[in-house]
């Protein structure tokens, strides 16, 4: 649920920045997998990692998911827009 409140902004106001919007959760059911699955997923071998440049930028994957004829926001425009908010 997207929520306005204060009291909900108010639970998310850290010292410096108070959000514009909060997103509020709840959750239904948790499932924690065994430690063999997070041992075969190879998580922290860094040999297995993709490089950084093979995957899509977040502009393209936001675009990807809502669809229309709008061009992708490179990485480098996305850090300049959120600076400004920072």
């Amino acid at each position: 649920m997207l929520s306005l409140d204060d009291a909900d902004l108010a639970l998310c106001t850290d010292a410096i920045r108070r959000p514009k919007l909060v997103i509020r959760v709840t959750v239904k059911a948790c499932y924690l997998h065994c430690a063999k699955a997070l041992m075969r997923s190879h998580l922290w071998d860094a040999s297995r990692h993709v490089e950084r440049s093979q995957m899509p930028s977040m502009g393209e994957m936001l675009r990807d998911q809502i669809g229309g004829d709008i061009p992708a926001e490179t990485q480098e425009q996305m850090l300049a827009r959120y600076a400004l908010d920072l």
